[in-house]
């Protein structure tokens, strides 16, 4: 599971208080399934549209929390290294500086990987621990 991280700062920040409670929650929606589907903060406009209504969607663009077609920053354009690169054409909309908080889709993948073969290890050592009980007692 990857974890969305938002500045402790993020309730009383101008661009928060300008954008209102409905369309803050609707950011922190849109972050949370960002990080759960690993899209590295792209929102699909159907799932934006699910989360937020039209002008909570138009409210967060207009603070600075959220990026539609034809906008320029340098948060679609300098991904880091690894990091999905952002298509001329893209739709949807894309939440501003996502990944200078939250990591890309090849590093959670990665750290799933190396926990997985932390368990897979540490479940055979466990296992060979009984078997090693068993037949001690089965010696003895």
């Amino acid at each position: 599971m990857a974890w969305f991280k938002m500045d402790d700062g993020f309730a009383f920040h101008p661009k928060t208080l300008a954008a209102g409670n409905a369309a803050a929650g609707a950011f922190a929606r849109m972050g949370t399934w960002s990080s759960d589907q690993l899209t590295e903060g792209h929102i699909p406009t159907v799932q934006a549209r699910l989360i937020a209504s039209p002008r909570e969607l138009k409210t967060l663009a207009e603070v600075g929390y959220l990026h539609k077609p034809g906008d320029r920053c340098h948060c679609l354009t300098e991904r880091p290294e690894g990091a999905l690169v952002v298509p001329a054409d893209w739709s949807g909309y894309w939440l501003h500086d996502f990944l200078e908080y939250n990591p890309t889709r090849a590093k959670v993948l990665a750290e799933r990987a190396r926990a997985t073969e932390r368990q897979r290890r540490a479940r055979d050592a466990s296992k060979q621990r009984q078997l090693d009980k068993e037949a001690a007692n089965v010696t003895a």
